[in-house]
């Protein structure tokens, strides 16, 4: 996230804010010359730096192989499928348990 908030801050620090009525600029817009700057240079000169400028670098590592070589975890849905039960028996189960050790209280 501090990468994220590094990148956004120098995309906000190049960004040229083109004043709505350029004989009212407000105290967020760009200067003049700025903006005189930014109309002579152009679109192109800007985009195609675009990217050298802010980099996303959020690339993902791929193994390439067979897919009989990675092991198998199982079923996602049987998984699922699994742990619902479980949560939704939990107190059956303990008042289960908890008569099974009353019997065996009560045999000895």
């Amino acid at each position: 996230m501090a990468a994220n908030v590094e990148r956004l801050k120098t995309y906000r620090s190049r960004v040229i804010l083109f004043p709505r009525n350029s004989k009212k600029p407000t105290k967020n817009d760009a200067s003049a010359e700025d903006v005189k700057a930014a109309k002579e240079a152009g679109h192109g000169a800007h985009a195609k730096h675009a990217n050298v400028a802010l980099p996303v670098s959020n690339k993902v590592e791929i193994k390439e192989g067979k897919v009989a070589d990675y092991k198998s975890e199982g079923s996602v849905y049987r998984k699922l499928r699994d742990s619902r039960s479980e949560a939704r028996l939990v107190g059956v189960r303990a008042k289960r348990a908890a008569e099974k050790a009353e019997e065996k209280d009560a045999k000895k």
